[in-house]
């Protein structure tokens, strides 16, 4: 359980992945159940309909990707993220791993499967679907 604390405030970019489903919701009601012990969020993300999600560009659609990440002191991914969203999340690992040095925190929704080999490889830390797991992971690898 996570201590009474200071009040804390962050902003998290939340994967694109996260647009498929009701998931995007649940995640953030979850992170709100520690608003209690001072945890405060702002989320950042790219939506489905901006228009570099359906261009030909692959550079355009990682400048939108990387220009919302830009400001954030974390990264959420799901760590079951759907092979549909394969060209989000590469350019999400990328952005956040290679070019900002953001950490990398792969959530397990409930019911998921093994996190795939890309999220293995470059999540700073997997966690499952535990609000206290999450705001603790955040706290550990974004705190100043």
């Amino acid at each position: 359980m996570l201590p009474p604390a200071k009040p804390y405030k962050t902003s998290l970019y939340l994967s694109c992945a996260w647009n498929d489903r009701s998931a995007f919701r649940e995640l953030v009601a979850l992170l709100q159940t520690c608003r209690d012990r001072g945890f405060r969020f702002d989320t950042f993300l790219l939506p489905e309909d901006h228009p570099a999600a359906g261009a030909d560009n692959e550079r355009s659609l990682y400048e939108a990707v990387r220009g919302k990440m830009k400001y954030c002191q974390a990264v959420l991914i799901p760590a079951d993220a759907p092979s549909a969203y394969s060209r989000w999340i590469n350019k999400e690992i990328i952005a956040a791993t290679s070019e900002m040095n953001k950490p990398l925190i792969a959530v397990r929704p409930p019911d998921s499967g093994e996190p795939s080999l890309i999220v293995k490889q470059n999540a700073d830390r997997i966690v499952g679907w535990d609000a206290e797991a999450i705001v603790q992971a955040i706290l550990e690898l974004s705190a100043p």
